[in-house]
């Protein structure tokens, strides 16, 4: 049976000596098998979460233009000119009388001069009933009395982004 007259014979002798050390090649073309899979489910994973990953992008464009309405009149609105650019949650916080009374000393910092680029320091997204993504900022804004270190909570749930988290530090208030 092994005379077959279509195979030359140096093929009858490779694959004679295939036969002999088949157990060892089996195990090496299983292994590399396996591991080709790994190697591919995992740069499939990898780039599965990257196509899905939120993007903030959406966030920052938002945040840019109520940073460029609020900061501004951050010293100068009462409570109720920031109340449209506050989410609920800011608003529940804590009694109105106390979110008014630290809006009126930001008055302490004087005249707005200018404020830097906000930077975003970290986002997260989740649900709550409805998609959200929540984005922190840090921005540096000259007044009159000195500098200060805004941090800003962002929300974004449905169409609007709100503040969500409000943070004044400035040597002007320790006078």
């Amino acid at each position: 049976m092994n005379d077959n007259p279509y195979r030359t014979p140096d093929a009858v002798q490779e694959n004679t000596k295939e036969n002999s050390s088949s157990g060892f090649m089996k195990f090496i073309k299983v292994f590399f098998i396996v591991i080709g899979v790994i190697v591919t489910l995992l740069i499939g994973l990898i780039s599965l979460l990257f196509i899905t990953s939120p993007s903030y992008e959406d966030v920052d464009e938002e945040t840019k233009v109520v940073v460029e309405t609020v900061i501004p009149h951050l010293t100068t609105w009462d409570y109720e000119e920031f109340v449209p650019y506050l989410h609920q949650s800011f608003i529940d916080s804590s009694p109105v009388e106390q979110q008014v009374n630290v809006m009126n000393s930001f008055r302490k910092l004087g005249e707005y001069q200018s404020h830097s680029e906000p930077q975003r320091q970290n986002c997260m997204s989740g649900t709550t009933g409805e998609t959200y993504s929540r984005c922190n900022y840090t921005i540096n804004a000259d007044f009159a009395n000195g500098n200060a270190d805004i941090f800003l909570g962002m929300v974004k749930q449905g169409e609007r982004t709100l503040i969500i988290q409000l943070q004044v530090n400035s040597d002007a208030f320790m006078e």
